[in-house]
This record gives C-alpha cells, structure tokens and sequence, in this order.
C-alpha cells in the first residue's frame, strides 16, 4: 500500500519538470499576452511548507492511483491522458498539491501553459513538497513567455527555499542570459556547476554567456565540457563549431557542423557554418553543397546563405551563378566586404575593369587589412593601364602580407611596364629569393635585364626560366632565341627557335626569328621558308603586326618585291597605317624607286607632321633625284625632331652639304655624326673625302685609315686603299 506521501513512480520525474518540459508548442503572440497577464494576477511569494515538511493535507488512497496513472501516462508522452488522470485525482481530493504539480507539468508539455500555470500557482498554494519545485516550474513558464521580472521572482524564491538546488541557479542564470546580464548570469551557472558538475545544459549556457561577451576562447572551453557531458547532443557540436570558426580554427569547425548535421540534419545553422568553414578552407566544391542544403532547407536569413554560394561559385568559375548570387545578395542589402570582394573578382574577370573598382572600392571599406582587397583592384588598374594606380594598390597589399609573391610579381610587371626595370628587377628579384623555383621570376627578370642591356645575365634567366619548367616553354626559347640572335650567335638562336617550333608548331615568331636567323647566315632558302611559314601563320591569324613584321623581314633578307606585296596589301585593308607606310617608302628607296616613295613619305608627313623618319626617307629620296635642296630641307626637319638613328641624319645632311660643296658644313656634320656613333664607318670615309677637297690631306688620310679598320666589304675597303694612295701621290709619298 502506497503511503500518504506521494511515491513518485517515474525516478526521472523532476529532471522532466525542471530542467526541460516536453517540446513546446508555439503560441500566438496573443495568448502570450494572456497568459502574462493572468500570471501578473497571481501571487508568486505565496506561503508554501518547507521542504522537509509533510505535506499540508492528506492525499487519498484514489487520488494517489490516479495521480501515479497520470505520470504513467505522462513518461509515455500522452499528455492529454495525464492531464485528466491528474484532474480526476483532484476530483478525488482538490486540495493534492501532486495533484496540481503532475497536472502543471502535463499542461506544459501539452502547450497549456496560462493552464500550466494555474496549476502551479496551486501547487505552491497547496503545499507542494519539494517547495521549490513548482516556483521553478513557474518561472519556467514566464521564460518561455518572455517575462523575465516574475521569472526571476519565482527562481528567487526557489533558490531560498533550497540553496543547494543546482537547477535552479541554472534556470535564474538562464533569465540573466535573456536580460544580457551576462556576467550575473555566468556567476550563477558557475554555483550550478559547483553543485553538479555533471550536467552538460550547464556548461553549455554558460558558454553562451561566454559566447554573448565575445570570449571565445572560455566558450569552446565550456563547450566541449558540454560535449563530454552529453556526446549526442547535436546543438553542443554545432556551438562549439561556431566558436572554432570565430577562432579561425576552421578544420576543428567543419568537423564539429558535420558531427551536428549527422546528429541532427534540421540544424540549417549547421550546414550555412559548415559551408563557411569549407570556403576558408578553400574547399570550394563541399561549401557550394552545403550552402545548397542550407538554402534549401530554410536557412535564415536566406541571403546570407546565398551571398556564401556565390562566393563558392565565384571560387569554382562558376561566374554567371556568382554574379547572380552575390549581386542578389547586394541588392538584398548584404553589402558586406566579401560579396563585394567576390563580385570585383568576377567583374575583373569578365573584363568590367571600372566596375571591379567600385566594387573592390566598397570592399576595402568593409575589409581594410584585407591584401586581397588591394590585390584585386590593383589587378583592375593594371587591366586598364593605370600603372601608377595598380602600384599603390599593390604596396597596401604588401604592407599587410609581404610574403605575397604575386602583389610583388605583378608589381614587378607594373614597374617594368612604367620603364623602371630597375624596380622592376628588384620586385622579381624577391619573388625569386621568396620561391627559387618560380619560372615566372626569371623569365620577368630576364626581359628586364635584357630593357637594360644585360645580355648576359638575362640570358642566365632565360636558362633558369626553361630549366625550372615556365609554362610557355616556346616563349621562353623565343626569348632567348631573339637575345643570341641580337648577340650575333645566329647558331644558338636557331637552335633555340627550333626547340620552340618543336614544342608548338604554329608558333609564328618562332619560324620569323629562324628566318631572320638564317638570312643574317646566309642560308636564303632556309630564310624564305621560314619566312613564307611565317606568313601563312600571321594571314591565318589576321594580326596587322605580324604582317608588318612580314614584310619587315622580306626586305632585310633582300626580297624586296615580296616586301613591297606585304605592305601593300597591309595599305589596302588599312590605308592610314603609318608604319606600313613608312616601310614601303624605304622598300621603294632601295628599289630605286624615288617618285613613289616620295609619294608615301609625302602622305605619311600629311598624316604625322612630327614623323622625323618619314622626313629622313623623304630627304634620302629627293638626294637621289639630285634635289639637294629638298633634301637638305628634308635632313634638316628630320635632325630637328631627334631623327633615330641620328648618327644617319648628320651623314646624309653631310652628304648633301657635300654635293652643294659645303665642305667645312660637311665635315660639321659627319663628325657630329661620328660622336653619335663612334663605330659608322661610312662617315668617316664621306669625312675623308671633305677633308681630301679641302686639302687637308693628313686629316684625309686618318679617316680613310679609320673607315679600313670599320668595314668588312672587299670593295669598299678597296675603294678605301685608293683614295689614301691619291692623297699619298699629292703629297709626293
């Protein structure tokens, strides 16, 4: 027989009722207010027994079955079973304060809580032993509806009833969380703790508390005692997620929202955080999945989780999804440094070069000791030829990250494309130091070595560049093929342009260095073979500049005609170039044609009034049909705009001065033309003949000596040998 005190029949009874109801159920906004209002109505300090009291009535035979039957009913889940076994035990005694308890706790669990709390309020009233109970049940209530005054009344209360309840410094901790009294609330947990340390919900709300003042660091502590406590609790993985992921321990994080979702695949925090991790663990296939799920699976709010699949688009090259999805993200008023930071890189991507500026703008805005911020619009500005701009950009980013070899490899191309190879040499210079196996470095490095005239040491690049696998492999043989072929070793360079016609075969400057290579040795078919090649590859591409150089390379080679046909056809399609212009007016010089090449020459200067070429070929031409005073006219406009070489200007306007026998102005300019260039055989021999008409025959002989050590052509040298032996025979030997 059952004794007049109640014999709990269910052992887990008061860890149900205190320490968490049953589920919930959701309640208008509406009831809530009813509800606080009939609380507000009740008296929370009502008298009550203490807790080693018997109770304040008896509880009859009938009632206890029925109360025992009530939380059968209610271990079982049938709440609406127990809340009327429960109310037919008060039917049997209206005054059982475990009546009124187990009928409390059921009505909560069954989503009644003003009934709920009625019930409680007479559990209190009725004596309810243990005394505390029924306050904490209460206050439970006025939680749930957000009144945390009279929640933490009754919690109060609870605790002076008996100090050495854990739960209920847990639960009154839990209403100082609510009220952002974070460091009360902490204080409370803490006595929970000392009273049981066992109990996982305890460490876990602390560690909100942690997690509320920004304390990750205690928070993951607290978390992962929780985690102990409680292994197969879903929301204690993905808390703790969150916190390594605040503390950019981003493995730690992904593993822990894994371990949730596994737990508990309703948890779209999880799968929104897990696709964060895997982006900063550049996992970008994984975050596109788990934004996806995030997404559809009702993540809130929504356009965080899409502005994430953009990024990881944006990442996989996925850039129509990127855009839609991080521009979708903007407009929703996520402007936040990284979609921004994403859509600058997908708009530089796709060439929208001012566009990638505004946005990469916003973003250093939100994210100012960000490199990648400064990389990418530095990029921009690059992309547009704003050198000076890409340059500044480029510092921030390596002020913030000077490890990073691509700000300074780029720098590197920006100074060099400015013409500072020296600045240009020091940035490649680093990223070779910072990476000795990076081709690119000495590739770089090498064509700036070469801007500056060393020879040798951007050959050593060039070397080092093939050696250490650069990707284009022919454009480095090109590279080095054209630098032995300005060094005058035709062999190498044939043999460098080989290995890059080996490794792409429709490789055009290739077969156009071979082919200047063999002409400058003399092999004429091997030339014109490779120089048709040549041709067939620049028609096929359309490039105006590898027609050019076509026709550039015909008439260095002596096939004039075949150099007169590219220009023309080159004028035909585009009747303005210039360049094309100028080239068929020196083939026309060398064929002897001087009308027509006047004719160009004379269209080229109507074009480009400041062209000091175009007046030079025009004054050579007029030499040649004996008009020494056009051409004079012609040298003189050329010199003046800084005709290169100039060293050929002062000796053709010598030349004419010459004819209009002007010998003193002649030998004027043929020594100007001689400092210019100490090595130009030619006017120290037109020097030698001023000087032979004026009589000045030591002088005479000196330069024809001069001009006998400079050139190599038999005839001329031997045209040379008779001029001395005229001067000799006027002076008598």
């Amino acid at each position: 027989m059952l004794s007049n005190r109640l014999k709990l029949s269910n052992p887990s009874w008061r860890l149900l009722i205190v320490a968490g109801f049953a589920v919930l159920t959701t309640l208008a906004c509406n009831t809530l207010d009813t509800l606080n209002t009939a609380i507000q109505q009740q008296d929370p300090s009502a008298p009550v027994a203490q807790q080693d009291a018997a109770p304040a009535q008896s509880t009859s035979q009938e009632a206890v079955e029925l109360i025992n039957q009530g939380y059968a009913q209610y271990s079982e889940g049938n709440y609406a079973q127990s809340i009327a076994f429960f109310s037919l035990a008060l039917e049997a005694d209206p005054l059982s304060a475990q009546a009124y308890y187990g009928l409390g706790a059921a009505q909560y669990s069954n989503g009644d809580l003003q009934e709920a709390a009625n019930a409680f309020t007479l559990a209190i009233n009725n004596g309810f032993d243990p005394p505390s109970w029924p306050f904490q049940s209460r206050g439970r209530i006025l939680y749930d509806v957000k009144n945390y005054e009279l929640a933490l009344a009754d919690f109060n209360q609870a605790i002076a009833l008996d100090p050495e309840d854990a739960n209920a410094y847990y639960n009154r901790g839990r209403v100082y969380n609510a009220q952002a009294d974070y460091l009360t609330a902490i204080s409370d947990f803490n006595t929970a703790i000392s009273l049981n340390g066992e109990t996982a919900s305890y460490y876990q709300e602390r560690a909100n508390s942690y997690r509320e003042l920004g304390d990750w660091e205690l928070a993951l502590s607290d978390y992962s005692m929780a985690i102990d406590r409680n292994p197969n609790a879903a929301t204690g993985y993905s808390d703790r997620g969150l916190a390594y992921f605040k503390l950019a321990q981003y493995p730690e994080a992904a593993t822990d929202f894994s371990t949730a979702i596994q737990l508990d695949n309703s948890l779209t925090d999880a799968y929104y955080y897990l696709g964060a991790s895997q982006l900063e663990l550049n996992r970008y296939s994984q975050a596109l999945g788990n934004f996806e799920e995030a997404i559809e699976r009702g993540y809130e709010p929504s356009i965080d989780a899409i502005a994430g699949r953009g990024v990881a688009n944006e990442k996989l090259g996925n850039d129509g999804n990127a855009v839609a999805d991080l521009t979708a993200a903007i407009d929703a008023g996520l402007a936040t440094g990284e979609t921004y930071l994403a859509r600058g890189n997908l708009n530089i991507a796709a060439g929208n070069y001012i566009d990638a500026i505004i946005d990469l703008d916003k973003a250093a805005l939100e994210l100012p000791e960000n490199p990648d911020v400064y990389l990418a619009r530095a990029v921009a500005f690059q992309e547009m030829n704003e050198l000076s701009a890409a340059i500044a950009n480029y510092d921030l980013a390596l002020d913030l990250d000077p490890n990073n070899n691509t700000a300074l490899y780029n720098r590197g191309l920006a100074h060099r494309g400015q013409g500072n190879a020296l600045q240009a040499i020091t940035d490649f210079t680093a990223v070779i130091e910072a990476d000795p196996s990076n081709p690119n470095g000495y590739f770089s490095r090498g064509n700036a070595y070469q801007s500056q005239g060393q020879a040798d040491l951007a050959l050593q690049d060039f070397t080092m560049a093939i050696d250490k696998g650069f990707g284009r492999p022919s454009l480095a043989y090109v590279s080095r093929g054209n630098l032995y072929f300005n060094q005058e070793q035709f062999t190498e360079a044939i043999a460098d342009f080989d290995a890059a016609i080996a490794l792409e075969p429709n490789y055009a400057l290739a077969y156009f260095g071979r082919g200047n290579a063999h002409t400058k040795l003399g092999n004429t078919e091997a030339a014109q073979a490779d120089l048709q090649q040549y041709g067939q590859l620049a028609a096929n591409s359309g490039d105006v500049g590898s027609l050019l150089n076509l026709g550039i390379a015909y008439r260095n080679s002596g096939d004039l005609d075949n150099a007169l046909n590219q220009f023309t056809q080159i004028l035909q399609s585009d009747p303005a170039n210039t360049k094309a212009l100028s080239q068929r007016g020196n083939t026309y010089l060398d064929l002897q044609r001087y009308t027509d090449a006047i004719t160009d020459f004379d269209t080229l200067i109507a074009a480009d009034p400041s062209n000091a070429n175009a007046f030079g070929g025009r004054g050579a031409a007029k030499l040649k049909q004996n008009d020494n005073q056009g051409a004079l006219e012609d040298f003189n406009r050329a010199i003046e705009l800084g005709y290169a070489p100039i060293a050929w200007a002062y000796n053709s306007r010598g030349t004419v001065y010459s004819e209009l026998r002007e010998s003193e102005l002649a030998i004027a300019d043929f020594t100007e033309a001689i400092q210019a260039d100490a090595t130009y055989a030619v006017a120290y021999y037109n020097r030698g003949l001023a000087h032979q008409t004026l009589d000045l025959r030591s002088e005479a002989i000196a330069d024809y000596n001069r001009y006998l050590e400079l050139e190599t052509d038999p005839d001329l040298i031997s045209q040379a040998e008779t001029r001395i032996a005229e001067v000799e025979s006027a002076t008598g030997g």
